[in-house]
């Protein structure tokens, strides 16, 4: 019974040290599967950064090359285009189908009216770390602008915008004494503009200053029997941000919330001086639903070196009809 016994007490005196073992490779099969859950996430983080830096820097190589095609005028653009991409080709496995689009003249850049058109189609831009691979496909579609001086209207149907606030007294874009811009009625300054009846498929066709790269629109003016409709696309189409008939004095809710600007003053409830007060009193004044900052506004290009570029712009927003009854919709040079 004895020995027995003792041959029992093998097995029982295993179970220590053997638990030990099993603990130790549990432990070190935890910390391995860890350190490549840790390893493998660090890989993934690093490839969305470089997928975004190679498409930002695609879509900026896009911009620039653009730019310096239309710079030396307007025939020949698209081989232009081509030349300045080869001349940037790193041959960066990173950046994708862009040089190879390009050099296979599979894109297009043209100009059509009064805008440039680039549109390449099917882009991607890839990075690889190890077993984990990322492909990022998009297209560029971009418009480039060049910059006319509004025309000025002699009608009396009529709507002006500014990128400061429409009233009775005019104060400098960001003054220090004021603390923000004020658009005087029916006057031309460098931040607000004033248009005649017409269609404008863009916005900024109609009110360039005010939907500069500066400034963006905080307040409109509609003159009696006059129709401004608003669109939030080019070309007239999106939705209606705005339709109404005047006499009507817009201001922008985001910036003058509850009517009241910097200097304390509700812009709906005070008294202006003549002939403006008759002209938009108190029941003529709103605020817009929305904010009109991104109703229209302009980009102006000043990445390359030369000054002419900076009548070059990109434009997003949206476009207006300003109707009068018994006018043309053809806007006069004073």
């Amino acid at each position: 019974m004895k020995a027995l016994n003792k041959r029992g007490d093998v097995p029982t005196g295993l179970i220590i040290p053997v638990t030990i073992i099993l603990m130790l490779l549990a432990l070190y099969s935890f910390l391995t599967v860890s350190w490549k859950l840790e390893n493998n996430s660090r890989d993934i983080s690093q490839i969305i950064t470089e997928v975004n830096f190679y498409e930002e820097y695609i879509r900026g190589l896009a911009d620039e090359i653009s730019l310096e095609s239309i710079e030396s005028g307007e025939q020949g653009l698209k081989e232009k285009y081509m030349g300045g991409a080869k001349e940037r080709d790193m041959q960066i496995k990173e950046a994708g189908s862009f040089f190879g689009k390009i050099r296979n003249g599979e894109f297009v850049f043209e100009k059509v009216d009064d805008k440039y058109v680039l549109n390449i189609k099917g882009l991607f831009v890839k990075s690889e770390r190890k077993a984990n691979a990322l492909r990022r496909e998009f297209d560029i579609i971009k418009s480039f602008y060049v910059k006319k001086e509004p025309k000025k209207t002699k009608s009396i149907c009529r709507v002006q915008a500014s990128g400061g606030l429409i009233l009775d007294y005019y104060s400098e874009l960001h003054s220090k004494k004021i603390g923000y811009g004020a658009t005087l009625f029916w006057k031309d300054d460098d931040f607000s503009d004033i248009a005649g009846p017409g269609e404008y498929k863009t916005a900024g066709e109609a009110f360039l200053q005010a939907t500069d790269s500066v400034h963006t629109i905080d307040s409109i003016a509609i003159s009696k029997g006059t129709k401004l409709i608003f669109y939030s696309k080019e070309n007239f189409e999106g939705d209606i941000l705005f339709e109404g008939t005047g006499p009507i004095l817009l201001y922008n809710g985001y910036t003058v919330p509850g009517g009241v600007n910097l200097m304390g003053e509700n812009v709906l409830k005070m008294e202006f001086k003549e002939p403006y007060q008759s002209e938009f009193p108190q029941s003529t004044r709103s605020l817009s639903d929305s904010d009109m900052h991104t109703w229209a506004r302009t980009k102006y290009r000043f990445g390359m070196a030369n000054s002419a570029l900076k009548e070059i712009y990109e434009y997003a927003g949206g476009s207006v009809k300003i109707e009068c009854p018994g006018e043309s919709g053809d806007t006069q040079d004073l």
